[in-house]
């Protein structure tokens, strides 16, 4: 299937652009200006954002066709993703993938959470195939 466009992904786009906003806040109003417990409330706010969020970004590079190593590599990924980590993330990107994709994505075959698991683990993105327009 060929990868979806930002077009049609626009409301998962919607969701990850406020999860980043929220993110914002939370390190304006409950980090940045306070100190002890309340400080510590607003890192443990701000990391459950950030996990949230990156099932979100995971679902949409997914769908655009991208492989793992261009949206979690480079030098600041030093470690790879465990197998116990991508079975935990796979079942909820195929949940969101479905709810925010198009029909096409709920009804293709090969979208499975297998194929999520081994796309995780680094295996080339076979079911969402990227290509440049106008090339």
């Amino acid at each position: 299937m060929e990868a979806l466009n930002k077009k049609q992904l626009l409301v998962l786009r919607a969701v990850i652009k406020g999860s980043a906003n929220e993110s914002k806040v939370i390190r304006k109003n409950l980090i940045h200006p306070k100190k002890g417990p309340e400080k510590a409330d607003g890192w443990r706010c701000k990391r459950n954002v950030g996990a949230y969020a990156r099932i979100f970004l995971l679902s949409y590079g997914l769908m655009r066709g991208f492989n793992i190593e261009q949206l979690e590599g480079g030098p600041a990924k030093t470690k790879k993703m465990t197998k116990s980590e991508a079975l935990l993330l796979a079942p909820r990107i195929l949940q969101v993938s479905k709810f925010y994709g198009p029909y096409q994505v709920t009804w293709c075959q090969e979208f499975t959470e297998s194929f999520i698991v081994s796309w995780l683990l680094g295996a080339p993105n076979t079911v969402f195939k990227y290509t440049k327009k106008g090339v």
